[in-house]
């Protein structure tokens, strides 16, 4: 006799979410993606075992989805800070190369950054990388992530024109000028 489905087992999502997880190489990457973010709404204590391997994976919406649900929900994660400043320091090398992993990463980063000065003065860090980046929409896209970042920290804020400029004129003088105006501001921030 077949065994008998019961109904609890049909309706639970956290169920499906946590078996979707699993078997993850059998599915669509949107299909896990959703699944990440649905167990973000029935998370639980230890499911951060589920979502560590992800951070690894070579689809960087997953990787990213796993990353921001870690720093969100299980902050306390072993290592989650080092793997953090590891991808927020990664530039992509080239145009192809996605860097949703790395605006996470910069986004998190930002999150830490309010309570820690090391962390805080790393953002600085790399935001002062302008100069050296790969000439790519990408890079300029997680450098302009870094500098809005800082600006929120630091209550200045960076408008949209601001934010076109800063990432198709990066050496140009009025990026230069928003810089300087968000420098001024951290030289007065207290972490």
């Amino acid at each position: 006799m077949p065994k008998r489905i019961k109904r609890k087992d049909i309706c639970d999502p956290r169920k499906t979410y946590l078996d979707n997880l699993r078997v993850w190489k059998q599915l669509k990457p949107n299909v896990v993606v959703s699944s990440i973010q649905g167990l973000m709404h029935v998370a639980d204590i230890g499911d951060e075992k589920y979502l560590i391997p992800f951070i690894d994976c070579d689809n960087q919406s997953i990787a990213s989805e796993a990353l921001s649900m870690l720093w969100m929900y299980y902050p306390t994660v072993f290592h989650i800070k080092d793997r953090i400043v590891e991808f927020a320091t990664a530039y992509p090398k080239n145009d192809e190369e996605e860097n949703l992993l790395q605006l996470c990463a910069i986004r998190a980063l930002e999150h830490y950054a309010a309570k820690d000065t090391s962390m805080f003065f790393l953002l600085v860090e790399i935001a002062e990388r302008y100069g050296e980046l790969p000439d790519t929409f990408e890079a300029h896209q997680a450098n302009v992530s870094a500098w809005e970042a800082l600006a929120n920290l630091t209550g200045e804020k960076i408008s949209g024109k601001e934010e076109t400029e800063l990432t198709w004129n990066i050496l140009s003088d009025l990026s230069e000028k928003i810089r300087e105006r968000i420098r001024q501001a951290v030289l007065i921030h207290k972490v």
